[in-house]
């Protein structure tokens, strides 16, 4: 992966691009569907809200880093997942739950298209309909993992919403926010032999 670019990306980066408008992640056929756990999607809550609440003892240079991003850009403009879906997902489902509060900030959730099952998971994964979990296994996880955020967030007030999401999406002038390690394959890198290289022995 020679000429690779790496470098640290806000959240609040990703949500738009250079034109203003949503940045377009596409996630290729090779790719299994969604399938973080509810205990996984807690642990990444619970790992943030710890790291806010003990921001007001740190350098607001500091921030909290998510795992690798790794992409490769496409000629129409979208970037491709190659490893990282699993918490690009679980962020726009948080993106999702509390996008009344995201509308109020001035901010836009990025946009995630499919290459395979698009027709069938992108307007789900935009509108969220509990009542179709046992439709298919990417709906059941997706459903699982908006259930575990709910879950997170019940019997804590919205200052709470606000204050976690604020911190997810500040952007670097403000700091104390949570970043990606963001990993741009070269045009001349094979995404699929990218992927696994990355994924040998995680896919069950």
């Amino acid at each position: 992966m020679k000429n690779s670019n790496i470098r640290l990306r806000s959240i609040n980066s990703l949500l738009t691009d250079e034109q203003g408008q949503p940045t377009r992640f596409l996630i290729p056929a090779y790719q299994r569907g969604y399938r973080w756990a509810p205990l996984q999607v807690t642990q990444l809550l619970d790992d943030v809200w710890e790291f806010i609440q003990t921001s007001k003892a740190r350098d607001p240079k500091e921030f909290y880093c998510l795992q690798p991003l790794v992409i490769k850009p496409r000629s129409n403009g979208e970037y491709e997942v190659v490893d990282g879906q699993q918490r690009l997902i679980t962020i726009y489902i948080l993106l999702t739950y509390l996008q009344d509060i995201v509308k109020v900030l001035g901010k836009a959730r990025f946009q995630i298209n499919f290459e395979t099952r698009g027709e069938a998971n992108e307007p789900f994964l935009q509108h969220i309909d509990l009542n179709r979990a046992k439709e298919n296994v990417d709906f059941f996880h997706i459903c699982e993992a908006l259930k575990a955020i709910e879950a997170w967030f019940s019997g804590r007030d919205s200052m709470h919403k606000l204050k976690l999401l604020q911190h997810f999406l500040n952007d670097d002038e403000a700091g104390l926010n949570v970043k990606v390690i963001w990993f741009e394959l070269s045009e001349h890198d094979d995404p699929v032999a990218a992927f696994t290289r990355l994924n040998v022995g995680k896919i069950p």
